[in-house]
């Protein structure tokens, strides 16, 4: 659970960001290979969508 994630969507709409992009990892508790999969499909993530993003503007 991600516990910012709310709060910082609700403090955007003042700033006057309308679009929010979540990317989570999780298993951080457990430093293990579930972990690293997790953070391997985050980044993967994460470059997908600033590649996207690059390409919508």
């Amino acid at each position: 659970m991600n516990h910012p994630d709310p709060h910082i969507k609700t403090l955007s709409h003042y700033l006057g960001v309308e679009t929010f992009h979540e990317i989570g990892a999780e298993y951080q508790e457990f430093n293990d290979e579930r972990h690293r999969q997790s953070l391997a499909r985050a980044f993967d993530e994460a470059k997908a969508l600033a590649t996207r993003l690059s390409v919508e503007r």
